[in-house]
C-alpha cells in the first residue's frame, strides 16, 4: 500500500511503501513520513542516482526540518532506549561535545569582490576544479618574487586599448 503525503508547503507529494516505512520506523526509529515536514520550496535537492530504484527519488542535504511532535519524540527515545548499540546523551554529556569538521586555520582565507579581465577568469576556470587555488598560488608566486615591491601606480596592461 502507497502512502501519499502533501508536505505543509503544498509544493512536493511525498509517498511511499507502508510496508517500507514500518521497516525504516524498526530499523531506525524514523517514519518516512517526516519527509512530508521538510521545507521543500528551499531545499536544496538532486536526483537520487545511486543506484536503479525503478522510479523517481530525490535527495536532499537540507537542514530546514520541522521538529518532531511530542508523540514522535516518544517513538524515537524508545526507539534510541530499546537499541543496545545507542542511548541518548545527558545534558554533562552534550556539553562536552565538540564541533566537527574542518580545523581551523591559522591564517584563514577572507572573502573578496573583485574584479578581473573575463579572460584571465577564463583561463583559470578552463584549467579545471581547483582554479581558484591555482590562482591564489600564482598570486602567492607573485608576491613572494617580489612582483608587488614596486608601488608606482599601475602601467596599463598591453593588450588594453587606450583612447
Amino acid at each position: 500500500m502507497k502512502l501519499n503525503f502533501r508536505s505543509y508547503n503544498n509544493h512536493t507529494r511525498i509517498s511511499f511503501d507502508s510496508v517500507k516505512d514500518k521497516s525504516n520506523a524498526q530499523k531506525h526509529g524514523v517514519s518516512l513520513s517526516l519527509a512530508a515536514r521538510i521545507d521543500w520550496a528551499s531545499a536544496r535537492t538532486m536526483p537520487d542516482t545511486r543506484r536503479d530504484y525503478g522510479e523517481t527519488r530525490t535527495m536532499s542535504n537540507t537542514r530546514t526540518l520541522q521538529m518532531p511532535t511530542p508523540e514522535e519524540d516518544a517513538v524515537i527515545a524508545r526507539g534510541i532506549a530499546s537499541d543496545p548499540d545507542t542511548y541518548e546523551l545527558d545534558a554533562a554529556e552534550f556539553k562536552r561535545l565538540r564541533r566537527v569538521g574542518r580545523p581551523r586555520l591559522e591564517h584563514p582565507k577572507i572573502t573578496v569582490t573583485i574584479r578581473y579581465d573575463q579572460d584571465v577568469i577564463e583561463a583559470f576556470k578552463n584549467s579545471g576544479p581547483g582554479w581558484q587555488t591555482r590562482m591564489n598560488a600564482a598570486l602567492r608566486h607573485a608576491l613572494e618574487a617580489g612582483c608587488l615591491r614596486d608601488r608606482q601606480a599601475p602601467q596599463e596592461p598591453p593588450h588594453t586599448k587606450t583612447a
